[in-house]
């Protein structure tokens, strides 16, 4: 336990693993965000979603993700690990562009077209609707820009991973769907040609997301002398 908490510093830069501050965020948004996909977890779904369950949404794939990576924060801060925390700078470019996308399709329809986001049949209550579908994406923000280093994935590495995490979601619905089911969210009810078309919307979307968030970051957070890959335990 005392090695654990030792990985803790009292004087550190913002931008490195032992950050008490990081690890204290990451451990109340995580709680939150657990929160939330336990309560969605619990939800009621309409017979045309039942088949296919929780699992088909994006959403709670995305807060999954999320979650997972806000405990490899925490466990990196705690060990003080640059390893960990290399990975979780990798992973973290990941979970926040799915996350965008999720905040960015979801609340403009949520608010001003429901019925193309949400069956009529569906409810969610508005706190357990904060917790999956603003609070991850505000989270992985929050850790980025006052606690990390920006982004080693590169450009074409960040494309690669988009369009392959796109095309594995277009894979999995045809996998946990049958012929009863109908999409998890109503505006993907539409012919295959048109559903291509949002998809790959949704990797410029996505691929956008990671181009403006990385370029701010260089130009908003101070710059730090070493990289985080020349950094040694």
């Amino acid at each position: 336990m005392c090695a654990v908490i030792m990985g803790l510093k009292t004087h550190f830069t913002y931008r490195e693993p032992g950050n008490v501050y990081s690890l204290l965020s990451n451990l109340v948004f995580m709680t939150v965000c657990l929160r939330g996909i336990l309560e969605v977890l619990h939800l009621e779904l309409p017979p045309e979603l039942k088949h296919a369950g929780h699992k088909q949404f994006l959403t709670n794939i995305s807060a999954v993700a999320t979650i997972a990576v806000q405990s490899l924060s925490i466990i990196c801060h705690l060990t003080g690990s640059w390893t960990l925390f290399r990975l979780k700078n990798y992973l973290h470019s990941i979970a926040t562009s799915l996350e965008f996308v999720v905040s960015v399709i979801y609340w403009p329809l949520r608010l001003f077209f429901t019925h193309m986001i949400l069956s009529k049949e569906s409810f969610i209550p508005l706190s357990t609707d904060l917790s999956i579908h603003l609070v991850p994406v505000v989270s992985l923000l929050f850790d980025f820009y006052f606690f990390m280093p920006n982004w080693t994935v590169t450009i074409p590495q960040a494309f690669l991973i988009t369009t392959l995490l796109d095309l594995l979601y277009w894979k999995w619905l045809d996998y946990v769907m049958d012929g009863s089911s109908k999409f998890p969210y109503p505006f993907l009810n539409v012919s295959e040609k048109e559903r291509m078309v949002i998809f790959g919307a949704v990797i410029l979307i996505v691929f956008g997301s990671f181009l403006v968030q990385k370029r701010l970051h260089s130009r908003v957070c101070p710059p730090i002398d070493d990289t985080i890959d020349t950094k040694k335990e």
